[in-house]
C-alpha cells in the first residue's frame, strides 16, 4: 500500500502525491442535498434495511425518506427532547436505533407512521458522547466520551432498558471514537491522548481491559475495524494519515502496516460497507475518499471533492450504491451516488 506525504519530496510511482490523488477519479457524485437551522450536522446513518435514514444534530434526531431513482431526501420525522451533538447507529432490523448525546438513548423507529420514540436512557457523568455502536450480536453497545471513559452497555429492547456494565479509564482526555472486533469480544477506540488502544470486552462479566496500544505524533481521531484485520485510524494534527494496523492472533500488539498522508486538515470519518470491501475515509475539509480491500491492502478508487466545508458523518446504503454525508459545518444531509466508481 502506498504511503503519502503532503508537501515533501517524496513520490508514489515517480508521480508527487498531489498527482497520485489528482489520479484518483472523483467519480462520486452528489446528487441531492437537504438542509437545516442547525451550525452542524453531527450524524448520519443509512437503515440497514429500508432506505430511510437518521441523522443527529445538536438536540435533534431526524428520519430521513430517501428516493435513490428520483434522487430525493425528506424529513418525515423528528426527536427534539435529547440534550447534546446527537449521534445515531441503527440495529440490524432496523425498527431500534442507539442515540449518544450529552445521554443514551434506545430508539423504536417506525417509517410507516412515521415516528421516533425514546424507549430507554442512560445518564452518567460522561460530557458528550462522541460514538456509539451496537456489538455484533447487537445486545450490547460500547461508548467513547468527553470523560475520557469507554463503557459497555447491556441493550434490551424488549424491557427496555440500557444498563451500564463496565467502564474503561485508560485514556487520559476525549475518547472520540470505538469500535467493535466482528468476534464481539474485543474493540479498539482512539483518543486525543494520541493513543489507539485494543480492548479485551468480556459481556458476561462486564469487563474492559487493555491489550495493546499504539502512540502517534497525532490526535487519533477516527477507528474501524475491518473484517479481522485490518483495524484502521485516523489522526489530526501535523501529519492527518488514514493509518492501517495488524495485530497478532491473541491481539497482543498493534503494527503499522501502512498509512495515506496528507489528507486536510484530518481524518474523522471512517466508515465500511456492510460487506467490508469497501470504505469511505472524509476530511474535516471538504472531501470524500473511497477506498477498495483486498487482504489489508487499500486501493483509493474514487474521491468527492467540495462537500460543503466539512464531513462528519457518513451512512452506506445496503447495496453499497450510494451513500448519506452529513456536513460538520451546516445543517447539511446530502445523498451520494457511488455507482461512476464500479
Amino acid at each position: 500500500m502506498p504511503t503519502l506525504c503532503a508537501n515533501c519530496d517524496t513520490t508514489i510511482d515517480g508521480q508527487a502525491p498531489a498527482d497520485f490523488w489528482a489520479a484518483v477519479p472523483a467519480c462520486m457524485r452528489a446528487v441531492t442535498t437537504i438542509d437545516g437551522n442547525n451550525p452542524y450536522c453531527y450524524s448520519a446513518a443509512w437503515s440497514p434495511t429500508a432506505d430511510i435514514a437518521l441523522t443527529g444534530v445538536a438536540h435533534e434526531a431526524r428520519l430521513l425518506a430517501i428516493d435513490v431513482t428520483n434522487g430525493t431526501l425528506t424529513q418525515i420525522a423528528k426527536y427534539d427532547d435529547q440534550a447534546g451533538n446527537l449521534v445515531l447507529e441503527w440495529e440490524q432490523t432496523g425498527t431500534y436505533a442507539l442515540s449518544a448525546g450529552t445521554d443514551l438513548r434506545l430508539f423504536a423507529v417506525d417509517a410507516s407512521a412515521p415516528s421516533i420514540a425514546s424507549l430507554a436512557s442512560y445518564s452518567g457523568d460522561t460530557g458528550q458522547i462522541y460514538a456509539v455502536q451496537w456489538s455484533p450480536d447487537f445486545r450490547h453497545a460500547l461508548t467513547a466520551s468527553e470523560d475520557g471513559t469507554v463503557r459497555l452497555f447491556d441493550v434490551d429492547p424488549l424491557a427496555p432498558s440500557l444498563t451500564e456494565r463496565a467502564t474503561f479509564t485508560g485514556h487520559v482526555g476525549k475518547v472520540v471514537d470505538v469500535s467493535w472486533a466482528p468476534d464481539g469480544k474485543h474493540a479498539v477506540s482512539a483518543g486525543y491522548d494520541k493513543t489507539l488502544r485494543v480492548l479485551a470486552v468480556d459481556t458476561e462479566q462486564g469487563q474492559i481491559s487493555e491489550l495493546a496500544r499504539a502512540t502517534d505524533t497525532d490526535w487519533e481521531s477516527a477507528t474501524r475495524w475491518g473484517a479481522d484485520t485490518p483495524i484502521l485510524s485516523g489522526t489530526w494534527g501535523y501529519r492527518n494519515a488514514l493509518q492501517v494496523w495488524s495485530t497478532p492472533s491473541d491481539f497482543s500488539s498493534l503494527e503499522k502496516i501502512g498509512e495515506f498522508v496528507g489528507q486536510t486538515p484530518g481524518v474523522q470519518v471512517i466508515e465500511w460497507n456492510h460487506d467490508r470491501t469497501r470504505l469511505i475515509a472524509a476530511e474535516h475539509e471538504d472531501t470524500l475518499h473511497l477506498f477498495s480491500r483486498s487482504g489489508t491492502t487499500l486501493e483509493p478508487i474514487g474521491t468527492l471533492p467540495a462537500h460543503y466545508t466539512g464531513v462528519h458523518s457518513v451512512g452506506w446504503s445496503q447495496d453499497g450504491k450510494s451513500l448519506v454525508a452529513a456536513s460538520s459545518h451546516g445543517d447539511i444531509v446530502t445523498l451520494v451516488d457511488l455507482t461512476g466508481c464500479d
